[in-house]
């Protein structure tokens, strides 16, 4: 059965931001975002050790399928 719309969207107005607003909304997000990815490599050890406890075992796939993603920038060491 098809719903005809009613028209009774509720839409919020909000005033147009300034160029320094979202520079820094753009800057807050990427740090938190970079913050996220702060991992070293004892830490990455302890989560690869967790999740071969909990599911057995890990799936290698060939080298020609695993790519470094720029968006991780991790060092040149773990690539």
């Amino acid at each position: 059965m098809r719903k005809k719309l009613d028209g009774t969207a509720v839409v919020e107005a909000r005033s147009p931001r300034t160029e320094e607003d979202l520079l820094l909304l753009h800057i807050v997000q990427k740090d938190r975002c970079l913050a996220r990815l702060g991992l070293n490599a004892d830490t990455v050890a302890k989560m690869v050790d967790d999740f071969v406890a909990s599911h057995g075992s890990v799936t290698l796939c060939p080298a020609a399928y695993a790519l470094a993603s720029p968006q991780y920038r991790l060092p040149e060491t773990h690539r």
